[in-house]
C-alpha cells in the first residue's frame, strides 16, 4: 500500500504533506481542474500561485465546500 505524499516547494523551502492532507489537497487540484502529467512513473500535478480561501462557516456546515482555490499553469 503506498502513502500519500504531496510536496509544496516554495523557493528553497518544501513542505511535505502525507495522508489525508495530502489526499485532500490532490482532490481539491483535481476539482479545480488542474490537468495531469506524467512524472517518473507517478501522479504528477503542478500548479504555481495556488491561493486557496477557506470559508469557515462552510466548513463548520460540513456541507462540503468552504474552499475556493485560484492557480496558475507552472511556467
Amino acid at each position: 500500500m503506498s502513502t500519500s505524499r504531496c510536496d509544496l516547494v516554495f523557493g528553497t523551502r518544501t513542505a511535505t504533506l502525507t495522508g489525508r492532507a495530502a489526499h485532500e489537497l490532490y482532490a481539491t487540484l483535481i476539482e479545480i481542474g488542474v490537468p495531469p502529467g506524467a512524472g517518473a512513473g507517478s501522479v504528477f500535478e503542478a500548479v504555481s500561485k495556488l491561493d486557496c480561501k477557506i470559508d469557515p462557516n462552510a466548513v463548520i456546515a460540513n456541507a462540503g465546500g468552504g474552499a475556493r482555490c485560484d492557480y496558475a499553469a507552472p511556467q
